[in-house]
């Protein structure tokens, strides 16, 4: 491709030394389930470099093969088959539509009419790698180099066999919305701060724009984490910066109802003080925050001006984001359960059907929602009664686990409030200050301090709370250090 891009977000193949360890039956069985979900097609050369890489060629006829794959979706009573085959379908049709070869380009593309943007224009000026200089890669160091590069970053080690004992004032984990912030107010403070950060470093002058390699390398679980019912697809930044690197930098102040419900309902005065206000604003100039946007994505011309979709002959996206109410838990690492109230429900409905009317006025040929049916209807010279009709079919259906024959799948892409602030042990895991109840230290500063869902994208609000928690998580250690 004709931009130059850090190695791991370039794609290609990656050497591995792990197997399927499937038998050579199994294997022909995931062939031919996936020669359905990427059939062959003859129809025309495109189409049929298309489907090069289908799944299989297998010797049951297609049709039937399908009938079966239709009875695992819809019927109710199959839902221990029905769960496995949704992941399967949602891995299969993900890697097919956005892996690419050693020339960063998939076969699929061409008959979709898809060109990744290689515009270099948004890229102008040299490279910065501004955290460079202080990173230290673990995975490119050996017990014997690993002090030492320690050391070449001004920290003091000791070294007791293989554990290394290093001197600083704080250790962060995470270097997302929360931490991030957290590292910058400390070491601000003239603290030594040392940030614990799994994911890799990118910067701008590394992304490129390939959906699959940066999914891979920048999100949890590769963009591919689903809680054990399928129902919810959890999506979470994995990469230095967490969130903040692979959001769409939405930045929003907290609502003030929503300030004021914690600050009365949860009785926590930090979100009703000027200290937190101030904090906003602060977060806001410091990453540069601005309603002066040069231009607005496809989504937003739809929604914000009406844009005619038909002008473009482009598919528009769009989604409902709810200020849930519902609560899960999370057992061990990848465990995950989530369950929505049915207030939840509800507002997802009144969002999906007004999603659609936005859709049908912007002039869609054609509207649907993912229920696993292909809920879906064709706009040409319908009626209003017949609109009324449709958006009156849609609701929030449950989970491919749930027993029902129609079902969906949702989307979390901020997880918040499961170490809540509280202003006693019972109310939260961490006091107004963001200290554990039960370790003295430990500090929580990121968006599972949060007491509810924010209702709008939360990255403004997770940094600010955070820029408060560590401002006196400093004004704690200066006070040690005097006395």
């Amino acid at each position: 491709m004709g931009r130059q891009c850090h190695p791991l977000l370039r794609g290609g193949i990656t050497e591995t030394k792990y197997s399927d360890g499937l038998p050579p039956s199994e294997t022909e069985a995931l062939n031919a389930i996936c020669e359905v979900l990427l059939p062959p097609d003859q129809s025309n050369p495109d189409i049929q470099s298309f489907y090069k890489s289908s799944g299989a060629q297998y010797p049951v006829p297609h049709k039937r093969r399908e009938r079966v794959l239709q009875m695992w979706m819809k019927h109710w009573l199959l839902t221990p088959i029905r769960l496995p085959f949704v992941f399967l379908k949602f891995i299969c049709l993900f890697i097919f539509f956005t892996q690419v070869g050693e020339d960063s380009k998939n076969p699929a593309w061409k008959a979709m009419d898809y060109n990744v943007d290689i515009d270099e224009s948004w890229n102008d000026g040299p490279e910065r790698r501004l955290l460079d200089q202080g990173i230290v890669e673990t995975m490119s160091e050996t017990e014997s180099t690993f002090a030492d590069c320690l050391r070449r970053k001004g920290l003091q080690v000791t070294e007791n066999g293989s554990l290394y004992k290093i001197q600083c004032d704080v250790v962060i984990v995470g270097s997302g919305c929360g931490g991030g912030v957290a590292a910058a107010v400390l070491s601000g403070a003239g603290l030594k701060v040392i940030v614990l950060e799994k994911g890799n470093y990118f910067t701008k002058t590394d992304y490129s724009s390939l959906e699959g390699p940066s999914m891979n390398e920048m999100y949890e679980a590769g963009g591919i984490l689903a809680t054990l019912d399928g129902k919810m697809m959890v999506l979470a930044g994995s990469t230095v910066g967490g969130g903040s690197a692979v959001n769409w930098s939405a930045c929003i102040k907290t609502p003030d109802s929503v300030l004021k419900e914690w600050a009365a309902n949860h009785k926590l005065s930090l979100f009703s003080s000027i200290e937190f206000v101030s904090a906003m604003n602060k977060v806001c100039d410091r990453i540069g925050v601005t309603d002066k946007c040069l231009k607005e994505g496809f989504q937003n011309q739809v929604c914000v001006k009406k844009t005619r979709i038909i002008k473009y002959a482009r598919t528009a996206h769009l989604f409902a984001m709810i200020r849930d109410s519902g609560s899960g838990e999370v057992k061990s690492e990848g465990r995950i359960s989530y369950n929505l109230s049915k207030p939840d429900k509800e507002n997802i409905k009144i969002g999906l059907r007004r999603c659609l009317r936005i859709l049908i006025a912007a002039g869609a040929e054609e509207v649907g929602t993912h229920q696993s049916d292909g809920q879906r209807l064709k706009c040409k010279c319908i009626t209003e009664n017949e609109v009324e009709e449709f958006l009156d079919s849609v609701v929030a259906p449950e989970g491919p686990k749930s027993l029902v024959e129609k079902w969906t799948t949702y989307c979390s892409a901020h997880q918040i409030g499961s170490c809540r602030m509280g202003v006693s042990e019972k109310e939260g895991a961490v006091d107004e200050n963001g200290e554990s109840w039960d370790a003295s230290g430990l500090f929580v500063c990121d968006s599972s301090v949060l007491p509810g869902a924010v209702g709008v994208n939360p990255m403004i609000t997770i940094q600010s709370t955070s820029y408060c928690i560590s401002n006196k998580i400093a004004e704690m250690l200066q006070k040690q250090r005097d006395g």
